[in-house]
């Protein structure tokens, strides 16, 4: 694991030299996930105060992450980072893996820390979790996680749950997150206008995603099996989607399309196996094939005057599907809709 040595904003770990073990499990996810680190690893008394003093006591370290086991409780050094944490007013956050009280001393200096109970287990899990997401250790976030050209994010290369892409992109590309398995959230920039094709397909944890005000367009399967998103919110601004944009989204259940949507592609919702509900705009004018396929929760559906044709298989094996508003005018195929569903002209 490599320690930032340069003179941007950083974060300073204290923990007890005689557990580098956790050092590393509480340093390399934040070094993963673009987070400026240094830790003192040297063993040498002799070094120690110069590296404190080159570092902790610099306005260049804008926050201190306590580390406090068994081992800390003891250490004279852990107890004089904290003291010149305190001096030199630097905002404190602490990782507790000690079912010990804290001596008198450490309590003092982690009066005013922002504090985590967790284990070995655990660690890398809270650091990620509860301990990156602190706005103190904001200015300690590198963009590198980011790999972005232009105004256009290509790859995303970290590990952090929770991502919040940088203001300046307004499209991303094909395949920037997919098939990344920490992924549970994600805040878009405002000025968004483009998801490009499969940006976050087999991205298996996430469960809510609101698209921002603004954005334009969502290319093909650019949710694609994400198998735990439930709530999807599309904006307004939206005017057009690709092809099986949220096919294989199994827990999704309620949609609201958009009125400047006109059309539905193939395979939009193709295999949402828990869609129960479904409100399309007066605006809209075609729904593709396979467009609902195997929506197997989809009770009744009210399709709109303005849609001209229903697309082959639209419905299949909706099996839980019994109603359907129509106008007389829409053209449908034979097989758009289950056996045994009534349709409804209005």
């Amino acid at each position: 694991m490599t320690y930032y040595q340069g003179h941007d904003p950083f974060l300073f770990i204290s923990i007890s030299l005689r557990f580098t073990g956790l050092m590393m499990a509480a340093g390399t996810p934040l070094i993963e996930n673009g987070y400026r680190v240094f830790a003192n690893n040297s063993g040498n008394p002799n070094y120690w105060e110069s590296i404190v003093t080159d570092r902790l006591c610099t306005p260049h370290c804008v926050a201190v992450l306590a580390i406090v086991n068994d081992a800390f409780l003891t250490d004279r050094r852990c107890h004089a980072e904290l003291s010149l944490a305190a001096i030199h007013q630097k905002p404190v956050a602490a990782l507790i893996l000690t079912e010990k009280p804290l001596p008198y001393e450490i309590e003092t200096l982690l009066a005013n820390a922002v504090r985590f109970p967790c284990t070995i287990d655990t660690i890398r899990d809270t650091v990620l979790e509860k301990v990156a997401p602190l706005d103190i250790l904001q200015p300690c976030l590198e963009r590198s996680s980011f790999v972005i050209k232009d105004s256009t994010l290509t790859r995303y290369r970290g590990s952090y749950p929770k991502v919040t892409i940088p203001d300046t992109v307004t499209a991303i590309y094909f395949r920037a997150f997919s098939q990344n398995a920490s992924l549970k959230t994600v805040i878009f920039p405002k000025g968004l206008k483009t998801i490009g094709q499969s940006v976050f397909e087999n991205c298996f944890g996430i469960e809510e995603i609101i698209l921002p005000e603004g954005l334009e367009t969502v290319g093909k399967y650019a949710f694609f099996n994400c198998d735990k998103l439930e709530k999807i919110y599309l904006p307004e601004s939206l005017l057009s989607l690709g092809d099986g944009v949220f096919a294989y989204c199994y827990q999704l259940q309620t949609v609201r399309v958009p009125k400047r949507i006109r059309q539905l592609p193939p395979s939009l919702f193709r295999q949402c196996l828990m869609l129960k509900e479904i409100i399309l705009p007066e605006s809209l004018e075609t729904i593709g094939e396979n467009a609902f396929e195997s929506c197997h929760c989809l009770q009744s559906v009210r399709i709109p005057d303005s849609v001209k044709t229903i697309g082959e298989r639209a419905f299949s094996d909706c099996i839980a599907l019994e109603t359907v508003y129509l106008s007389q005018n829409t053209v449908y195929r034979e097989n758009s809709f289950p056996e045994g569903a009534k349709l409804v002209f209005c």
